[in-house]
C-alpha cells in the first residue's frame, strides 16, 4: 500500500499536497483498518517543517521518514547520523511505529553540552557570584 503525505509544514496541518490520493482512509479523515498515521518532523533554524503520512501498520520509522520526503526536502542531512526519536525519546530507523506517533529527526549539535557547563561555571567562579553558603538561623 502506498504511503499518503499531508503536508503541514508552516502550521498547516491537515491540507493533502497536490496530487496525492486520499485512497484507504475511513470519512473523517482517519486513518483505515491496517494503517496508521504518523507525524514527521525537523526544526532547522527558521521555521519547523511537518509532514503528516499515512502508513501501513507495523511501519518503521525509516519508512516514515521515507515517504514524508524528508529527504528530498533536506538531502544534506542524514537522519541516522543526526538522531531520531518518538516524541522526544531516541528511537532508531528500525523501530516500529505507533498510530499518532510524532517521528522527530534531530539537528547536530552546535557545541558540546559539558564543555558549555564547564564555561558557565568558569564564568561565574571569575566574576566571584558563588552561590552563597546557607547558614542556619540564629538560636533564642
Amino acid at each position: 500500500m502506498p504511503a499518503t503525505a499531508v503536508d503541514g509544514g508552516a502550521g498547516k496541518a491537515g491540507q493533502a499536497q497536490a496530487g496525492e490520493d486520499d485512497a484507504g482512509t475511513a470519512p473523517g479523515g482517519r486513518a483505515g483498518q491496517g494503517e496508521i498515521e504518523v507525524t514527521v518532523c525537523h526544526a532547522p533554524t527558521g521555521q519547523p517543517w511537518l509532514r503528516t503520512v499515512r502508513l501501513a501498520a507495523g511501519a518503521t520509522v525509516a519508512r516514515a521518514i521515507e515517504a514524508s520526503g524528508f529527504r528530498q526536502a533536506f538531502p544534506d542531512v542524514d537522519p541516522e547520523r543526526a538522531g531520531t526519536g518518538v516524541y522526544g525519546h531516541a528511537r532508531p530507523l528500525d523501530h516500529v511505529l505507533s498510530d499518532h506517533d510524532r517521528v522527530e529527526i534531530y539537528r547536530p549539535l552546535v557545541f558540546d553540552p559539558m564543555e558549555s557547563r564547564r564555561r558557565r561555571a568558569a564564568h561565574k567562579a571569575a566574576k566571584g557570584r558563588r552561590p552563597a553558603a546557607r547558614t542556619p538561623p540564629a538560636k533564642r
